[in-house]
């Protein structure tokens, strides 16, 4: 049995930034750092619209915020699956808040 593979941070950007971005209210990410802030961001707009589980977006924040820091490669893959599973509900999530809107 083959292991899955460990997303990059594009490909997390290219897969959740849309969705993320909307729930922030802004325009898709193109950076790490703005994806980040935008995690953070959703995480407020969606447990202030009353949408269960927003923690997720703020733990995949902290998780991607540690893997770009990081120098350990073992560690950054460590955090980059867990900030695939995290963002995993996402659409979701958003889908709950486009909704409302």
């Amino acid at each position: 049995m083959t292991a899955p593979t460990t997303p990059s941070v594009q490909t997390l950007i290219d897969t959740y930034g849309k969705d993320i971005a909307f729930a922030a209210g802004q325009e898709p990410a193109s950076t790490a750092s703005v994806f980040i802030g935008q995690l953070t961001t959703a995480a407020i707009n969606l447990d202030e619209a009353g949408i269960n589980n927003t923690e997720n977006l703020d733990n995949a924040a902290t998780n991607l915020s540690d893997a770009l820091n990081s120098t350990d490669r073992d560690e950054v893959r460590i955090l980059l699956n867990r900030v695939g599973r995290y963002l995993k509900a996402t659409a979701d999530l958003v889908g709950e808040y486009r909704h409302m809107a």
